[in-house]
């Protein structure tokens, strides 16, 4: 009785760890997928420039010395908190 006990338990441990094993077998290939060329902490399938390295906010691209800002003025009133905005943006 006592060895058929511990057959049964040998038999559901080795069970659980092969699951176990296939668990992280299998997800092991997503996190390789996600790999980072550029170093940038951008993974390489959101990455639009996987070589390059860049931050976050731009895609992962790197950030260009030109940038192009157009403004549309309305006739809703002053536009000075606008500025007051652009101005700390732009530094």
């Amino acid at each position: 009785m006592k060895e058929k006990k511990e057959r049964r338990y040998i038999t559901t441990m080795f069970v659980v760890v092969v699951m176990i094993v296939s668990v992280l077998a299998l997800s092991m290939p997503a996190a390789i997928a996600q790999g980072d060329q550029d170093g940038d902490g951008v993974p390489d399938d959101i990455d639009h420039c996987p070589t390059q390295p860049g931050p976050a906010e731009n895609c992962g691209c790197p950030v260009t010395g030109n940038v192009d800002i157009v403004f549309v003025f309305d006739t809703s009133g002053s536009m000075y908190d606008e500025g007051q905005s652009l101005c700390s943006v732009v530094g």
